[in-house]
């Protein structure tokens, strides 16, 4: 893992990152890490998401594709 990486997801408070309960250490212990969602999974705007608020993936990677671009 790079290490920059590893700070923010063992420090999610500091760095305002969404924070997960993970109770999957080697010692059991429950310790808050990092909760990473891709930016493709979370575009609302007209045209990639649903009356559901289900956003369409494949055109939101398209998107960012566009934007990078």
């Amino acid at each position: 893992m790079l290490e920059g990486l590893r700070v923010v997801s063992f420090n999610p408070e500091v760095y305002d990152v969404l924070p997960f309960k993970n109770p999957y250490t080697e010692d059991g212990n429950i310790i808050y890490t990092a909760f990473f969602i891709p930016c493709y999974k979370a575009v609302y705007q007209d045209g990639y998401i649903d009356n559901r608020g289900y956003c369409d993936t494949v055109k939101a990677k398209g998107y960012y594709d566009k934007e990078r671009a």
